[in-house]
């Protein structure tokens, strides 16, 4: 039987099958999350456990946010192993990644999120105290997700707790990406004018 072609799709499904149980990465700090599939008092990162974090978080946007192939999620997030779970995921589904530069603040964000036409924005509590301050400042958005500890979490803001509670034991096939099919969108510095997404 032939296997399909990579894609990022199915990158981590490659990834896992070749490698398993073989350590990912090991974290700084235990993950504190509940509902990603496994055991998260190891600070190792297996290949099969970010399988399974993938499909959990594919499934979650899908399901409980009703995110489809070709729909924007906004990343505003600083160096944290969330960005590499979103993309996985988002590609998982064909939804694609808009990942911004942390330190934008909301007049910078709020242009080129409209541009893009991101529906879901994934951030850190004190990036949002400190960069955008009021949901209205970012207007469009209909889904704010923060990463961190579910109790550091507002409550008007959906944790990674809440979106992936549910959801632990889904099993979400990656699609089919054509080759041409975007799967990032990243904005330039917009020096010469306003920021264009590329």
């Amino acid at each position: 039987m032939a296997r399909t072609a990579l894609s990022v799709a199915n990158l981590v499904d490659r990834a896992a099958d070749r490698f398993g149980d073989k350590a990912l990465a090991v974290r700084e700090e235990h993950v504190t999350y509940r509902h990603l599939g496994y055991d998260h008092t190891s600070r190792v990162l297996t290949f099969n456990q970010a399988l399974r974090s993938c499909k959990t978080v594919a499934a979650a946007l899908a399901d409980r946010l009703g995110v489809k192939p070709g729909d924007r999620i906004a990343l505003v997030l600083t160096n944290v192993p969330e960005i590499g779970l979103f993309f996985t995921a988002a590609a998982r589904i064909g939804a694609i990644i808009v990942p911004f530069n942390y330190m934008l603040k909301a007049t910078e964000l709020r242009g080129a999120i409209a541009d893009c036409g991101a529906k879901v924005l994934v951030t850190e509590p004190d990036l949002f105290e400190t960069n955008i301050r009021d949901k209205s400042n970012v207007p469009g958005i209909e889904h704010w997700v923060m990463t961190g500890d579910a109790g550091d979490v507002p409550p008007e803001f959906m944790s990674i707790d809440d979106l992936t509670e549910g959801f632990s034991e889904a099993e979400v096939e990656p699609v089919s990406l054509d080759r041409n099919a975007p799967i990032a969108i990243f904005y330039t510095s917009g020096t010469t004018g306003f920021p264009k997404g590329a």
